[in-house]
């Protein structure tokens, strides 16, 4: 017992330090991170001033659109102008505690960690809305740490710059709901039948 009490204020004293050590490697990995992917990040700017790809539009003469060409018919349109069936149905299937959290849900994560673990489950993602948002708008699809290292910054950046509602609108605009187009007024009726 007094071996024990001798020794304990050195073992505490040695947590501690390894404690702190490890927190201390932890923020400098971040940090470290920020500094070599934010040169690669879109500025605040950049981001505000989104180009989706909108068709060309052929109007006649008397101004009524004749044609649309493109491969996607995407506009632009912000959260009023688009159907609130539409947004609880986006909310409900890809990331329920949308508006709870501030771009990362740490309950979805710690779920698909332990769904992934148990073998002959089909593997979950635990993207938020914010997450997909920064990944379909501004980068690629690759799969690499560097990727997903951009989109941890990335989204971030976007929970601190929009509001719930800009990104919501801008993940449904961006998103295509059938082949060819986001949640555009004219996509109403796809959308609703594509739920």
């Amino acid at each position: 017992m007094s071996a024990l009490v001798k020794y304990l204020p050195k073992l505490v004293y040695w947590l501690a330090a390894l404690l702190l050590g490890g927190l201390m490697f932890i923020v400098a990995g971040i940090a470290g991170a920020y500094i070599y992917l934010q040169p690669s990040l879109p500025s605040v700017e950049a981001m505000r001033r989104i180009e989706l790809q909108v068709p060309l539009r052929v109007y006649s003469s008397d101004g009524q659109v004749i044609a649309q060409i493109g491969e996607q018919r995407r506009n632009p349109v912000s959260y009023e102008q688009i159907p609130e069936l539409v947004k609880q149905a986006f909310i409900a299937a890809e990331d329920d505690r949308f508006f709870q959290h501030a771009g990362f849900d740490y309950q979805g994560i710690l779920r698909s960690i332990i769904v992934n673990l148990i073998p002959g489950y089909r593997l979950e993602g635990a993207s938020t809305i914010t997450q997909q948002t920064a990944k379909n708008l501004f980068l690629t699809n690759d799969r690499t740490w560097r990727r997903k290292g951009q989109e941890m910054f990335l989204t971030y950046r976007i929970e601190r710059e929009f509001s719930k509602q800009e990104i919501l609108g801008l993940y449904l605009a961006a998103r295509p709901v059938d082949a060819r187009r986001g949640c555009d007024p004219r996509a109403r009726t796809a959308s609703a039948l594509a739920l």
